[in-house]
């Protein structure tokens, strides 16, 4: 099974300019949004029981490769990240046209994993918007998933109530922060994530043009 796991990162710390409204990111470091921690947790617990490969997908500047690091040392296998100065102040909408951009060009991916929000802005739009745009089925909200016979059985979690899913592969999930408890890496696993891949690829290898990127 080839899983990918979108993956943004955030700031460990969430500041605010009150003055402009936006996020201060200038001097604070930046982590793997907690939420999508737990969705590569649950791609190794699949790899670990049906095989395959994870992926991890995410798009920034250069130093979200360092970010990317901590998943490939949780045990992801690969990393691509979308590193273009005309995909800079995207939308979740452009921002998901180009991770979606990714997966196709990976090819045969069967299932594609995303937190069900981020910390720094919790719309929880990336997710259903990479789905539409690959046109595969989406289940947010999951708790618990499980594969068999080419299909996904999820439980999802609504307000006072839960909702049993199943849908066939590819599809798209996005998972909750209780869903279960990432590991964390050992220093050998950070040694062995530094002799991992990661790619780099710009919108012009997506075949992205610049008006359907960044601003």
């Amino acid at each position: 099974m080839n899983i990918v796991v979108c993956v943004k990162q955030v700031p460990e710390e969430i500041r605010i300019n009150k003055t402009k409204g936006t996020l201060i990111r200038d001097g604070i470091k930046g982590v793997i949004n907690p939420c999508d921690k737990n969705a590569i947790e649950l791609a190794i617990t699949l790899k670990e029981k049906h095989g395959g490969k994870i992926t991890l997908v995410s798009m920034g500047p250069k130093d979200v490769e360092n970010t990317l690091t901590h998943g490939l040392a949780m045990g992801a296998d690969q990393a691509v990240l979308v590193c273009d100065r005309v995909c800079a102040g995207a939308d979740t909408l452009a921002t998901a046209l180009a991770l979606a951009a990714v997966i196709i060009k990976l090819v045969d991916v069967q299932l594609v994993l995303c937190g069900k929000e981020t910390a720094d802005s919790g719309t929880q739009h990336v997710g259903p918007q990479v789905a539409h745009y690959l046109g595969i089925p989406q289940v947010s909200y999951i708790v618990d998933l499980v594969v068999k016979g080419g299909k996904i059985r999820a439980k999802r979690q609504l307000k006072d109530e839960y909702e049993t899913v199943e849908v066939g592969l590819p599809a798209l999930v996005t998972v909750v922060k209780g869903i279960n408890e990432p590991r964390m890496p050992t220093y050998l696993d950070i040694y062995g994530a530094s002799k991992k891949d990661t790619h780099k690829w710009c919108a012009e290898d997506l075949g992205l043009k610049e008006d359907e990127v960044g601003i």
